[in-house]
């Protein structure tokens, strides 16, 4: 089979012509629909020239941050460090080994009549290894035959070795760290590699230094950290050292490497290698140092050109190339994945194949989460709860004109300015605290979920009734598909802890609202779902005696308080016990709260005067802040909305 060595499709195109096209349906962001492909002649001159230019690099690294004698014998000018914002000082002395240092490496290259070459090296936080990942597991699903019929080199076995590695870094133990920025333009990017890798995807404020030690902050308390395997840069890792703007990481992470308590991958200040001005001395670098000549040069990139990134992964011994890449053509028709085609002589494979059956620690439950993490399942539900419980309140003002009058009561600034507003608890801003929520946890949530929120976008041409039932649709679904897709974990456990707690206010304070006097009952009834579940049990027209019982002391009724107070505790029995209590007999102060709150509505008997509506609501206040106390206490962020 005839296999060309242009960039294009060549040998490709032969092979896709018996396949369907793919459905574009489901395609990773921005990816073509068709890959592109390398020949084998371009594909062995780039692992020669790449994993020369990777052992050069890490080489260069070792040397700046050490005893720098390339400084000394002139081959590097001292403005290339000092003057340099990329070479880190804090970061020299610092002990790291060559896997580590360098352990992946990726390059963007282009090719002219000349040959190939370099227009940028990742040295520090190589991009895009995810984003390939996530391409691969695409098109081998959507062309199967050719990955069935070994058409084309797979990614894993030169990745499994990494992986092998990183565990062997941290005592052959799980555990091992993934720090990303969090922002969501790098988010799956990392949470692919974390999802290849086994590692825990975390952000900085998961992370603390205590004792020179680097620690992760779960719901238990503390989980000593040996190995990060960072998506950070240099600069943001730690701000007391390193404070060039941002913060992405704990202070004292360089302290924590320099007691030699943590390994982190690639090593610090290893982003200073990606500096324009190295690129240009390494072919002198490369006599001198490794006594070779530099076989793919620099050139700076010229507007228009193709850009293919490869990347290297390192191996315990040396680094190897991953048999694919991705591919930027001219034009914007979108990122292709670059395919290495199967070699026929079924060449050297690097070690590390498939796991076998008995390498697999079979592991079930949940485990425990970050803080950060909880916090986040925590709000969500209780940002679902009050956006569907809201969204009820304004399709029955709407479809009632006689109570427009009371919207404003209920929904600040009135019905229309609740819809389209972006105010505190108006319907955009709740909307936007779903999405955000969704993204910061869109490695934990299935993909039926994130397409649900994606849905959450629309905004009113004007205030219609089918406009709120086309918002509360996908409300509704995330309430189910969440709870259903989640494992009952920690994170459920939050999710619904923040749901019935966001449930068990909104009713207390729309009985504060309702007077005793009929018309406002039957709204209240539609407000809280429970029209239909009255109408059964008692005749005629509603009665505040009967209503309020049924909303607060029946456990039958989802939608009461008793209800809402038992499925709190049974979910508070779950959740993890906190290292800080003197005796594990103890309860904790978020039990306290809620035995508070049951001992309130005991206390009351319907038909014996008015229930204690505003001590209950303080009781859940008081409540909510006891599990943030206990539990969230390392999360900085501000959350909008009731107190709590």
């Amino acid at each position: 089979m005839s296999r060309s060595s242009e960039v294009g499709y060549g040998w490709l195109t032969e092979l896709l012509s018996s396949v369907d096209e793919p459905p574009a349906e489901g395609l990773p962001l921005k990816l073509a629909l068709r890959p592109a492909t390398l020949g084998e002649q371009d594909w062995t001159l780039l692992e020669s020239g790449l994993e020369q230019r990777a052992r050069l690099l890490s080489e260069l690294l070792r040397d700046v941050y050490g005893e720098q004698t390339s400084l000394k014998d002139g081959l590097l000018p001292p403005s290339l460090l000092f003057n340099n914002r990329r070479w880190l000082g804090p970061c020299r002395g610092v002990v790291d080994g060559d896997a580590t240092r360098l352990l992946l490496y990726a390059a963007d290259l282009v090719r002219d009549t000349d040959g190939w070459w370099v227009v940028r090296d990742y040295t520090g936080v190589p991009p895009g290894l995810g984003w390939l990942l996530d391409a691969r597991r695409w098109m081998a699903r959507a062309y199967h035959e050719l990955f069935a019929r070994g058409e084309v080199e797979p990614l894993a076995p030169t990745l499994v070795r990494a992986r092998d590695l990183l565990a062997e870094l941290n005592g052959g133990e799980r555990g091992v760290v993934l720090a990303s920025p969090g922002n969501a333009a790098e988010f799956a990017d990392a949470a692919a590699l974390a999802h290849f890798f086994g590692c825990t995807l975390v952000e900085g404020e998961d992370l603390t230094v205590r004792g020179q030690q680097l620690w992760l902050k779960l719901l238990q308390g503390l989980q000593p950290v040996r190995v990060l395997l960072r998506r950070v840069e240099d600069a943001r890792c730690d701000p007391l050292e390193l404070s060039a703007g941002g913060w992405s990481g704990p202070s004292g992470l360089i302290q924590a490497v320099r007691n030699g308590d943590l390994v982190v991958c690639n090593s610090l200040g290893s982003g200073w290698a990606e500096s324009p001005g190295v690129a240009e001395q390494l072919p002198a670098c490369s006599q001198r140092l490794l006594g070779e000549t530099l076989r793919l040069p620099w050139r700076a990139l010229r507007k228009g050109e193709t850009v293919v990134r490869c990347f290297l992964a390192h191996d315990g011994e040396r680094h190897r190339l991953v048999p694919g890449g991705l591919r930027w053509p001219r034009g914007d028709d979108g990122m292709h994945e670059l395919w290495r085609p199967a070699r026929a002589t079924g060449g050297a494979q690097p070690p590390g194949g498939a796991f076998t059956p008995e390498a697999v620690v079979l592991s079930r439950g949940g485990g425990d989460v970050p803080s950060r993490v909880a916090s986040d399942f925590f709000w969500l539900g209780r940002y679902l709860e009050r956006c569907e419980g809201l969204l009820r309140v304004a399709r029955v003002l709407l479809g009632d004109p006689a109570s427009e009058s009371r919207s404003a009561e209920l929904l600040p600034g009135g019905l229309a300015a609740w819809v389209e507003g972006r105010a505190d608890d108006q319907l955009q801003t709740l909307l936007g605290h779903l999405k955000r929520l969704g993204s910061s946890l869109r490695e934990r949530l299935s993909s039926d979920v994130l397409s649900l929120l994606a849905e959450l976008t629309e905004r009113p041409p004007e205030v219609t009734s089918s406009y709120l039932e086309r918002v509360s649709v996908p409300v509704w679904a995330l309430v189910a598909v969440a709870r259903e897709s989640l494992y009952r974990g920690h994170g459920f456990r939050f999710l619904e802890i923040g749901r019935r707690l966001e449930r068990c206010q909104a009713t207390l304070e729309l009985l504060q609202w309702t007077t005793e006097e009929g018309s406002s009952l039957p709204l209240l009834l539609d407000f809280t779902d429970s029209s239909r579940i009255y109408a059964r049990r008692y005749p005629g027209a509603p009665v505040w005696l009967a209503v309020v019982d049924m909303l607060l002391g029946d456990d039958s009724q989802p939608r009461s308080l008793a209800y809402g107070l038992r499925s709190l505790g049974e979910h508070f029995a779950g959740l993890p016990p906190r290292h800080e209590l003197s005796d594990v007999s103890e309860v904790a102060p978020h039990g306290l709260a809620l035995a508070r709150c049951r001992e309130l509505l005991a206390g009351w008997q319907p038909g014996q005067g008015e229930p204690p509506l505003t001590a209950l609501h303080a009781a859940l206040v008081g409540l909510s802040a006891q599990l943030a106390r206990v539990f969230f206490t390392h999360v900085a962020h501000h959350r909008q909305g009731a107190a709590g």
